[in-house]
């Protein structure tokens, strides 16, 4: 059997690199912060903070991509890139609202956790939200392009697929279970008021 491990690598495939901003948005790490500009790396650890009217594009070299929304606290935990095609990335909403998009070459390697929930996808477009904290923490999750695993941090046994065009959430910090996905008759609608087309907004 053969074993293969994944470890932080730099390289085109596996950098973050800021495509686009409006308004305020800043960086924290290691304590010190600074505004985020256009062209500006983002590595593991990077904390992004997006102002209350203020939005920014992130992309991985190997096509993968996150938008916060206004009002969102989004971290990139961990980018982990073999020496071939393989990828690993974990981001951590801690708060609001973002649109991602999980390239097929990372696999089910592309995460974005927050509020005890995980989102687990590959070659798919989807949003997250994280409101609240502990008993009253919800995470949303909702597809729209592709499918996406919505499982919880403490058991992997609650976990359901949400595809395109449809949502669930988990609720109390990855306790109980997630809700069974359903059509989401709001999607279209908010997709539409908050950034247009997802899949182009992301190209760009």
């Amino acid at each position: 059997m053969r074993t293969f491990v994944l470890v932080p690598v730099p390289g085109a495939a596996c950098d973050w690199t800021v495509t686009s901003t409006k308004g305020s948005v800043r960086v924290r790490h290691d304590g010190g912060g600074k505004t985020l500009r256009r062209g500006d790396a983002v590595v593991p650890g990077d904390t992004v903070t997006t102002g209350r009217k203020a939005k920014v594009a992130l992309r991985s070299g190997g096509g993968d991509a996150v938008r916060p929304e206004p009002g969102g606290r989004l971290q990139l935990a961990d980018a982990r890139c073999g020496s071939g095609r393989e990828r690993r990335f974990t981001w951590r909403l801690g708060s609001g609202r973002s649109l991602a998009t999980a390239g097929r070459l990372s696999g089910r390697g592309f995460v974005v956790e927050g509020s005890g929930w995980a989102a687990r996808a590959s070659g798919a477009t989807f949003w997250v939200d994280a409101r609240g904290r502990g008993r009253k923490a919800v995470f949303r999750v909702r597809a729209v392009k592709g499918a996406v695993e919505l499982r919880s941090l403490r058991s992997s046994r609650r976990r359901v697929i949400v595809r395109a065009g449809r949502c669930a959430s988990g609720r109390g910090n990855g306790s109980g279970r997630p809700t069974r996905p359903r059509r989401c008759r709001s999607v279209t609608q908010a997709l539409a008021a908050g950034l247009g087309d997802p899949v182009e907004a992301l190209r760009h």
